[in-house]
This record gives structure tokens, C-alpha cells and sequence, in this order.
């Protein structure tokens, strides 16, 4: 049986962003480059450019074409295109309370959630002493006033903690008890430790609600080799979850939203193959 697409191909972001929420912003950053340790911060224009499950986007635009990336030892950890940005809907829409998020780089789903009036509460845990020392000075103007006002709230908490490792009984209560958990530690998408990594910091957290980054293409990438997904793609889907044994965000969705959230996940699949032939051998900064 072929699969059968509900998105709206027509106006195919209209229908997204109507059925899951707004697109993270880019925060306002200081576009200067900056090396400490064995981490550096280098600037970069861009114009149009494939997002996560868009083929074109103009996003970057909205700073002047201007961005920044984190690069450890010549490896990109982070940078804040329209892929970074519209992989990070799902936290965006769905973090509220109090909220865990793991893995700090250039802070970008923080800042977007920090100006949510139903996130009460944001812990952020930071293996990397260099990066919790970039802030707040590498953000810029309203961004920067933001953070600070919150930290000094005590709304947003910096925790030095290696997310491979069982956490102190003593940040446990610092954080408490936690409505949202997003674990984004790890550089590449499809990342093979993405899903036991999150399964692992869930156990300590306990959060109600979990979600981590690229899992619609960890998801598509083990249910397109699944028979039942070819005869009965919801049902090898909710499979699928289950077995996980993470309450994603995807379990409170009703049969329509976890059919586009199946349709999302092939186009991100798509996407990603394709980028990733087309990046081979080649930097962003060409």
C-alpha cells in the first residue's frame, strides 16, 4: 500500500505551523568571532537555506542574512539556520512549567521558551564550562536583558552536569520536579545514542513530558523498514512510541496530528539524506 500524505503540499508551512505552532526565532546574538579552548565561535552570512523539513527558507534573513555557529576541534556542534530552528518546534510549542532542557550550545530553544508566559521555570544542564561562560555576553540587546532578568529571577538556572551520568540527589532538587523534559547533547541527527541517551536522563528527571532532538528522524528511520507500517503507519507508529517507553509529546496527539507528525517525519528523512550527500566534504562557511 502506498502512503498517502495528509499534509497540504499547496501551502505546506501555513498547514505546519496552524497545526503544530510558530517557528523558533533567532536570537539576537553578537556577531563577533571568538576562539576559547578548544571551542570557537565564527560568524557567517546566509541567505536561503533548507530547514529541517523545508526545502527553501528565508528565516536567516530576518538578521540580515547574519548568523553564528559553535565549533569544537573543527566539528560544527550548533548553529542557528532554519534546520536548527524548525527542529525545535515540537519543545517550542509543548514545553510548559517546569522545564528540563539538556545541553546548553548557542541557547536558542531557551531564549524562545523564556519569553512563554506557561514556562515557569527553565534548568538548563552544561557539561562544557566554556559555553556556560558564554553567557549572557554572547547575546545581544533584548536577548541579553532577557537572560539576565531571568537569571536573576531565578527563573533560569545554569547547572554544570554531564548528561551521560547519573545526577546528584542535590540538582535533583534544585530542579524539581519536571513538567518538560528536551535533550539535545549529541551533534548529528540520527545520532544512534540520541534515544537510549534520553531514555537515560528521563529516568532521572522523571519528567511528564519528554521530547529530544531529531527523533522524527530516528522514529522514520526504524518504522519505513517495519512491515506494519507499510499496512498500518498510525498503529506502528503509536508501536513504536510505546516501546520506547518515553511519554513523547506525540502520544497526546489525535490521529490527525500524529498522521502529519508521520508525514513531517519522511520529508525531514528525505531531507536529510539528501543534505547530507550534498554536504560531504563541504563546510557551511564556503
Amino acid at each position: 500500500m502506498a502512503y498517502q500524505f495528509t499534509l497540504d503540499e499547496t501551502k505546506p508551512v501555513q498547514h505546519i505551523t496552524k497545526t503544530f505552532g510558530t517557528i523558533p526565532r533567532i536570537p539576537h546574538y553578537r556577531m563577533e568571532d571568538k576562539c576559547f579552548g578548544d571551542w570557537k565561535l565564527k560568524t557567517f552570512k546566509l541567505g536561503l537555506a533548507q530547514g529541517y523539513w523545508s526545502t527553501v527558507s528565508n528565516q536567516s534573513e530576518a538578521n540580515g542574512g547574519n548568523n553564528i555557529a559553535l565549533i569544537k576541534n573543527g566539528e560544527t556542534v550548533m548553529s542557528v539556520t532554519p534546520m536548527e530552528c524548525e527542529s525545535h518546534l515540537i519543545p517550542c510549542n509543548n514545553a510548559r512549567g517546569n522545564v528540563v532542557i539538556a545541553g546548553l550550545g548557542l541557547a536558542m530553544i531557551t531564549i524562545n521558551l523564556l519569553e512563554k508566559k506557561a514556562v515557569k521555570k527553565i534548568t538548563v544542564l552544561e557539561i562544557d564550562d566554556g559555553i556556560i561562560d558564554l553567557y549572557p555576553d554572547i547575546l545581544a540587546g533584548k536577548d541579553h536583558k532577557l537572560w539576565c532578568d531571568n537569571i536573576t529571577s531565578g527563573r533560569l538556572q545554569i547547572i554544570k552536569q554531564d548528561c551521560t551520568k547519573p545526577i546528584s540527589a542535590e540538582i535533583k532538587k534544585k530542579i524539581g520536579r519536571t513538567d518538560y523534559l528536551w535533550a539535545d547533547t549529541w551533534n548529528t541527527l540520527g545520532c544512534a545514542t540520541s534515544l537510549p541517551l534520553t531514555q537515560m536522563l528521563q529516568k532521572e528527571i522523571k519528567a511528564k513530558q519528554v521530547d529530544f532532538w531529531g527523533m522524527e528522524f530516528v522514529w522514520i528511520g526504524d518504522l519505513v523498514s517495519e512491515p506494519l507500517f507499510k499496512t498500518n503507519p498510525l498503529k506502528a507508529f503509536r508501536k513504536w512510541i510505546d516501546d520506547t517507553g518515553l511519554p513523547l509529546t506525540a502520544l497526546t496527539y489525535n490521529g490527525y496530528k500524529q498522521r502529519l507528525s508521520l508525514d513531517l517525519s519522511l520529508i525531514i528523512g528525505k531531507l536529510a539524506i539528501r543534505s547530507i550527500k550534498e554536504q560531504q566534504n563541504k563546510s557551511i562557511f564556503d
